[in-house]
């Protein structure tokens, strides 16, 4: 009876313990050790707020994100989204400009050889 009882906890103990894995695994993840520290002075660099927060919690700090006026980038952005397009829009004008360049050539070539034949 004993044994019976010792292998009924012993399985009860496994399915416990696997069960307590899989909760750490979906429930620990890194989101829930994030932490959003605001009003910083623009000169404080990763490396100083990584040896602050470890110190104070003890703990490694795997990463940090540094992001000052969020706005101005997203502005940033779009201007250069605006200057690639012009870019693109200024390269395809020249590349037509230069194809009429080369064809009017062509002309002024064949004009000059017809005037050339008709001279001799």
């Amino acid at each position: 009876m004993s044994v019976l009882l010792l292998g009924l906890v012993h399985l009860c103990r496994n399915r416990l313990f696997s069960q307590v894995n899989v909760y750490n695994q979906e429930y620990n993840g890194v989101r829930n050790y994030s932490l959003l520290v605001r009003n910083l002075p623009k000169s404080i660099t990763a490396a100083q707020i990584t040896d602050y927060f470890q110190t104070l919690a003890k703990c490694k700090v795997v990463k940090v994100n540094l992001v000052y006026q969020l706005e101005d980038y997203q502005k940033l952005q779009e201007q250069k989204a605006r200057l690639n397009k012009s870019i693109f829009s200024f390269r395809n004008r020249v590349e037509s400009l230069q194809s009429s360049l080369k064809t009017e050539r062509l002309r002024e070539s064949s004009k000059c050889q017809k005037l050339e034949q008709s001279l001799e």
